[in-house]
């Protein structure tokens, strides 16, 4: 005997080898056309949208414990922030306008000041 033959014989896992290697691909195979079938894409979408209906209750439910435990220790929510950040933004806008009209008014002054300098 040669030693290939030998080393093909001596194996005592080649056969378990080889039987799992043909299940691996026979459910490969089954598992790819699963995969790929209408019927399983519209089920996943069906289970998906389950869920997300799911999520969304949970996350409803969640926010409104978070909102009563936020007002309970005097912690203002979002929206209350978001409110005051607002308020804030057109505060600084009116600043900036006013700001702009007394930079206008003190060159107009200083304009008239040196006018009236000049006709001395």
């Amino acid at each position: 005997m040669s030693e290939k033959s030998k080393s093909e014989n001596s194996d005592p896992f080649a056969p378990i080898i080889q039987i799992s290697d043909l299940m691996m691909k026979s459910w490969a195979d089954v598992l790819s056309q699963t995969a790929t079938s209408p019927i399983f894409a519209q089920s996943m979408g069906e289970q998906m949208q389950g869920f997300m209906e799911g999520t969304k209750l949970i996350r409803q439910q969640m926010k409104t414990s978070m909102e009563q435990t936020l007002k309970q220790m005097n912690v203002p929510s979002r929206e209350q922030i978001v409110g005051l950040a607002e308020r804030l933004t057109h505060v600084e806008m009116r600043v900036d306008d006013i700001e702009a009209k007394v930079d206008e008014s003190l060159d107009l002054l200083r304009a008239i000041r040196k006018s009236m300098n000049s006709e001395q």
